[in-house]
């Protein structure tokens, strides 16, 4: 093994190059970069660890000791269930990847990542037993909505709806694939613009515009991704259910979606095995993801409110998960400047 990957940083900088050659967001690039960092002040600080004591470390790093880390990123101001949720959801898929790319790491740590919740074993279930111990004694605030879901989980997330989008041969179908054709449609539309329940029914036949590749939603006419484009005129053309209806996403029984656990409950199915979804049925954190995704592309916040039909509390939860890393990067690299660091 090459030295160049004997500390830690570098670790992190060939996790971080995966993440732009895999074209993630750069702005959510950046943001893991900033958890990360947070891991590596944590491991060099409060460890005193250093490039011939670091691979023996990774190599027999507990759940414990990543949960620990957890109490040094509250004291960096972390406050919330969504701010420890991200960066315990950063922290693991580094520790997947450095697995399976670098063969560095601890087997049964990642075996435990895999475990049932209600297995005492699971990474998921100390998490939750650490997690209420920091609610209960009022260290960090509840998420009122549900904890976003990660770039990893909405990428599953939409191959599963990909998987059950069935191709446009098909002549005819069952009303249970005709519904998961309809869902699939509407979770990737959510994975993408981040809007609620409501204005998703408020979606009419005509605000589809296969001509202009367009979609009118809340008065905004914008342009519908190249696959999910052509998923929907597939649906328009040839599979929608006639209905007295006249929304685009009508079901096999002639309604929309009149209750969020419809979609919830699909959702799910697709972490049915992946224990670390922390809130798996939940529409609300599917879409604060996307919003997340809209603050980052520099929208306004009334703007997103306008188009997502999520009012300002959803809107803040998602932006202190943007700034606090972020802004703590900054704040410490200003700091770090100052005459009085030099001697102090």
């Amino acid at each position: 093994m090459e030295m160049i990957i004997m500390e830690l940083q570098n670790l992190i900088d060939k996790y971080i190059s995966h993440l732009y050659d895999n074209s993630y967001n750069t702005r959510g690039i950046l943001r893991y970069q900033s958890l990360l960092n947070i891991f590596y002040e944590y491991l060099i600080i409060q460890n005193s660890l250093n490039s011939t004591t670091l691979i023996s470390y990774l190599n027999g790093i507990t759940p414990e000791a990543i949960l620990n880390s957890v109490d040094y990123y509250i004291s960096k101001g972390a406050y919330s269930e969504d701010t420890v949720g991200m960066y315990v959801s950063v922290i693991r898929e580094f520790f997947r990847y450095i697995k399976n790319i670098l063969d560095i790491g601890n087997d049964d740590l990642i075996k435990s990542f895999g475990l049932s919740k209600r297995d005492q074993r699971s990474f998921a279930f100390k998490y939750q037993s650490y997690l209420s111990k920091l609610l209960t004694n009022g260290t960090i605030q509840a998420s009122k909505h549900g904890v976003p879901f990660t770039d990893e989980q909405v990428r599953s997330l939409v191959k599963f709806c990909d998987e059950h989008i069935v191709g446009p041969d098909i002549s005819k179908i069952s009303d249970r694939e005709y519904d998961q054709y309809v869902k699939s449609l509407a979770v990737k539309l959510i994975s993408y613009l981040g809007v609620s329940i409501d204005v998703l029914n408020n979606i009419l036949v005509n605000h589809l515009d296969l001509e202009r590749g367009t979609i009118i939603i809340s008065g905004f006419r914008l342009h519908l991704p190249y696959h999910l484009r052509n998923q929907a005129e597939v649906y328009k053309d040839k599979f929608r259910k006639n209905s007295s209806n006249n929304t685009l996403f009508v079901l096999s029984d002639g309604k929309c979606f009149d209750q969020a656990n419809k979609l919830g409950i699909y959702i799910s199915n697709c972490f049915r095995y992946d224990s670390s979804v922390q809130n798996p049925s939940s529409v609300t954190s599917l879409a604060k993801y996307a919003i997340i995704q809209l603050i980052d592309a520099g929208i306004d916040r009334d703007t997103i409110r306008d188009l997502t039909g999520y009012k300002d509390e959803i809107y803040e939860s998602c932006k202190q998960l943007i700034d606090l890393p972020i802004k703590s990067k900054q704040i410490d690299g200003i700091v770090k400047q100052l005459p009085a660091f030099d001697y102090l």
